[in-house]
């Protein structure tokens, strides 16, 4: 080979050697401006997106530690209102009894008192009977009155006799009346006496059928209360494994969030080391 060939077959390399050299710098310019620049956008959103879910996970656990504390404060309440309601359908119910004694009571005093009236009537007719008695007594008394005066001098005793009886008739005729109008008097009381127990009657039954519909609404209420409750620490049970699978959730995007950030520093290494590259004389 001659002087001028090997001049010629240097010139060669020596134009493929720059020719190489370019297309490795833009290659290398390339790829750090695709993969850096797509990398850094994966990373940002990677790290939104971590730190969205991290906050929502946290968010989600104080969520689920109000509402079991709002759980365990509601148990409280609960017991608390429902101590209360025991001790009131336990009086509600003393109470109950007692009015049932009470309206039994009026029912005896409503009884006695219609008793009583028939003993009144029963005071009326003999006190009618008196009175006829004594008008029987007053016109016999007229008959022997006019049979002294046939008899003249030998009946003036049985006339004296007559006038007595006479005036015993008139005083028992007097006597009797007033006890009638007494006995109607005391009769008219009586009737108001027996119209007041039988508005008491109709009182006392209706507070008996209060008591027994507020017993029966709290007995209700303390059924709600037991099923709230239930479905609350249900809830709670069911809120609480969730929220750990969350905080599980939560360690696992951590984790992948770091594993991406090392990632970056290897992928930025690697473009640093490419940039060396174009540093490299040929």
């Amino acid at each position: 080979m001659s002087g001028k060939e090997n001049y010629t077959d240097t010139i060669k390399e020596l134009a493929k050697s720059v020719y190489h050299e370019n297309l490795l710098v833009s290659f290398i310019e390339k790829l750090q401006e695709v993969l850096g620049d797509r990398f850094k956008e994966v990373n940002d959103s990677t790290n939104m997106v971590g730190e969205t879910l991290v906050e929502l996970i946290e968010s989600i656990e104080n969520t689920s530690n109000v509402i079991e504390k709002t759980v365990e404060t509601g148990e409280e309440e609960k017991k608390r209102i429902s101590a209360n309601n025991e001790e009131i359908i336990s009086k509600l119910k003393k109470f109950g009894k007692d009015f049932d004694e009470v309206e039994k009571d009026v029912g005896k005093s409503l009884e006695s008192v219609s008793h009583l009236m028939d003993n009144f009537q029963e005071i009326e007719e003999l006190t009618n009977v008196i009175k006829n008695v004594a008008k029987q007594t007053n016109i016999l008394s007229i008959n022997a009155s006019i049979e002294a005066a046939r008899a003249k001098e030998a009946g003036r005793g049985f006339a004296v006799v007559a006038e007595e009886i006479k005036k015993l008739s008139s005083e028992t005729n007097i006597a009797s009346s007033k006890i009638s109008e007494r006995i109607i008097n005391l009769s008219n009381q009586v009737l108001e006496v027996k119209e007041i127990i039988n508005n008491l009657e109709a009182i006392f039954s209706t507070i008996t059928d209060s008591i027994e519909s507020a017993l029966v609404t709290l007995n209700g209420n303390l059924s709600f209360m037991d099923e709230l409750t239930q479905n609350l620490v249900s809830g709670k049970e069911e809120l609480k494994e969730n929220t750990n699978n969350l905080l599980a959730s939560k360690e696992i995007i951590e984790e992948l969030v770091n594993n991406i950030h090392t990632l970056g520093k290897v992928l930025e290494t690697v473009l640093q080391m490419q940039n060396k590259l174009k540093e490299i004389e040929i």
